[in-house]
């Protein structure tokens, strides 16, 4: 988890506040002086959660700092089960709502919540129990985290790393459970079934784009294509993106193969501002990825374009000639290929006058030369 800026909206105000390493919620330039206008809730409840906690690292606001909030959760409103969790910080702030996810504590006891507190952006955060009266707070945009505490003396024992160890190690078990569901569905599937390891290719959209697949989609793949009419690709994993690589906050690469030439998708993205804005690829999301552009109506994968590029400026690819183009998927972290996904080729036919080619390969040409 690293530094973090946030701007925040809280009942009007635009307040900005930055973590230290290990915190979300950092400390703020502001009039120290200024005592905190704390929450306070008396309400109680089953589970124990109700109550005024103790951040681990104070949160400054209006001016003042922030060192507490109010947290109240209700099971039951008005004669209906909403199992929802309310935060307040600062006395008179905004109520951030959280719903509880209810499967997942059936399923493995953990209970975490999940809601926004109101940005312009709309930031998503969790809030999971670690123990009695401890909290951690995690935001999902911007992968920062801050413990909770009712007695304030517990922080010495769940600090933040512990507290993050123990919140990493309860997903895990969440995101185990989740593949293991998923993965029975997939293997009655007779489109993973067939293309498991495999990236495959084909000339238009189909829904769902999530699993579990149409049964029969496979039959909509294809093994050529021709640069200027539309194609995307799918890529069905073996084993889940998390297992591959477990510290790869489930990021993935593309790696284009084509004739003497290598064109890696994340290099190409670093390698200079032009590729920074080029599409970037979706993330890893269990045992596939999805519909990934290579070549659109509007718009075209650059790492493809380049990949064509270097093929015909070499005189490797002719006008009505056809090569082979090899696709790998990879899971990716800390700038490495940590492990390999998925891989599968298509014959490339090439026609400078099919379809929009020739607009978007000069208008690409132009971008690098």
């Amino acid at each position: 988890m690293k530094k973090l800026m946030l701007v925040l909206a809280l009942t009007g105000t635009m307040v900005s506040y930055t973590s230290n390493a290990q915190g979300l919620l950092g400390k703020l330039k502001g009039n120290k002086e200024k005592a905190e206008d704390a929450p306070a809730t008396t309400a109680t409840d089953e589970w124990g959660i109700s109550g005024n906690y103790t951040f681990s690292t104070p949160w400054e606001m209006y001016g003042k700092k922030q060192k507490t909030c109010a947290i109240v959760f209700i099971k039951e409103e008005n004669g209906a089960i909403v199992n929802r969790l309310e935060l307040t910080i600062g006395k008179g702030g905004d109520v951030n709502k959280f719903i509880l996810d209810e499967k997942l504590m059936n399923k493995t006891s953990i209970k975490l919540f999940k809601g926004p507190i109101f940005t312009p952006n709309r930031t998503e955060f969790e809030i999971m129990q670690l123990d009695n009266g401890v909290l951690f707070l995690n935001c999902i945009d911007k992968k920062g985290y801050v413990v909770l505490a009712k007695n304030a003396d517990d922080l010495k024992n769940w600090d933040e790393e512990t507290g993050l160890a123990k919140f990493e190690a309860e997903k895990k078990k969440v995101n185990a459970n989740a593949n293991n569901a998923m993965r029975k569905k997939l293997d009655e599937n007779e489109t993973f079934k067939k293309n498991a390891g495999k990236v495959v290719f084909m000339p238009s959209r189909f829904v769902p784009s999530t699993p579990p697949y149409p049964a029969d989609v496979y039959k909509s793949f294809v093994t050529e294509w021709t640069p200027g009419k539309q194609m995307f690709m799918n890529a069905y994993f073996n084993v889940s993106a998390e297992e591959v690589c477990k510290s790869c906050n489930l990021q993935l690469n593309i790696v284009y193969e084509m004739g003497k030439h290598k064109v890696d998708l994340m290099q190409l993205r670093s390698s200079s501002s032009t590729f920074n804005k080029m599409i970037a690829p979706k993330a890893l999301d269990g045992y596939q990825i999805g519909e990934v552009l290579i070549w659109g109506q509007t718009t075209y994968s650059s790492a493809v374009a380049m990949i064509l590029h270097k093929n015909i400026a070499d005189g490797s690819l002719k006008p009505n000639g056809t090569m082979p183009l090899k696709v790998t998927i990879y899971a990716y972290g800390d700038k490495t290929n940590a492990g390999k996904l998925a891989e599968g080729s298509i014959a490339i036919k090439y026609d400078p006058q099919a379809g929009n080619f020739n607009s978007f390969y000069t208008s690409f040409k132009n971008s690098i030369e």
